[in-house]
């Protein structure tokens, strides 16, 4: 799923506010997050 798709999931309307309180709270944004986790992948 996109960042903009698992934000719409949870109810976020504004992907740039979900991007503010996820960097917030986690200390990274969330698609470099996802990247963390997975570092093999390749985002295209």
């Amino acid at each position: 799923m996109t960042v903009n798709e698992i934000g719409a999931a949870l109810g976020y309307d504004d992907a740039a506010y979900l991007n503010r309180f996820f960097s917030r709270n986690v200390g990274v944004p969330p698609g470099r997050f996802r990247d963390s986790l997975l570092p093999g992948r390749n985002r295209n």
